[in-house]
């Protein structure tokens, strides 16, 4: 028989399971939006989503890389875009730097779960702790660096979960096995089912939503309070790692 899971490393996701990814973005588009307006009236409402998803079609093929980098991604779409409406490569680039800059500020303005910066501090004297992010959120610039070791992000590894690169990137990083980590997240795929891939424990964290009946695997616990989230832990430590008997 196996001993219990001893947990070392926890992995978090980070919208909507620190924080509404819908608060997020919204007060981003809306600082954008307060940039950019005065500098390029009706530009913003020109460049619908169609529109931008069309012209990071177009940007991919030739830079790939965009695809799991949001932030330059965003740059270069913007560019492109307001070149489109007649301006200067460098004016549009300095346009396209400012209002994506604005976007990142408002990106920032959030608010996090109840409970998410007491139990994050408490976890992190007990167990190493990083974020893991297909976004362009920075919990170093939210003040959750004393919670935090490192995080990892997709621009930084180059795949977006739940492609297994930033879970191996975070288990090579705090030099534990996956039999020793945990991740946290909402997304049954990117999340859970990307975890479990790679052999760590899961909990789905689900405030945003409920749990999918219908995914699988199934996380290994759920928690719909971030004030659960220490006992869980607890509990995941007391059972036998994975395939023993």
């Amino acid at each position: 028989m196996s001993p219990p899971l001893s947990i070392e490393l926890i992995t978090f996701d980070l919208d909507n399971t620190l924080w509404s990814v819908e608060e997020s973005i919204g007060n981003a588009m809306q600082a954008m939006r307060r940039w950019l307006e005065p500098r390029m009236p009706g530009f913003l409402e020109a460049l619908t989503r169609e529109r931008f998803m069309a012209l990071r079609a177009e940007l991919l093929p030739g830079d790939p890389g965009l695809a799991h980098d949001l932030t330059r991604m965003r740059r270069r779409v913007l560019a492109l875009a307001l070149q489109q409406e007649g301006l200067a490569t460098g004016e549009a680039e300095a346009l396209a730097d400012g209002a994506t800059d604005a976007f990142l500020d408002g990106r920032h303005e959030l608010t996090l779960y109840d409970n998410a910066e007491r139990v994050l501090t408490e976890l992190a004297s007990r167990y190493t702790l990083a974020a893991l992010s297909n976004g362009n959120a920075d919990v170093f610039r939210l003040g959750l660096g004393h919670c935090f070791s490192f995080s990892c992000s997709a621009a930084e590894v180059g795949a977006s979960k739940p492609a297994p690169a930033m879970f191996e990137a975070a288990l090579a990083r705090a030099g534990v096995s996956a039999q020793a980590a945990v991740h946290v997240g909402d997304d049954p795929v990117a999340d859970i089912r990307a975890a479990a891939a790679v052999g760590f424990a899961t909990v789905q964290m689900c405030i945003a939503h409920d749990t999918d009946p219908a995914a699988q695997p199934a996380p290994d616990a759920v928690v719909r309070r971030w004030l659960d989230l220490p006992q869980t832990l607890e509990q995941l430590g007391t059972r036998q790692q994975p395939g023993s008997g």
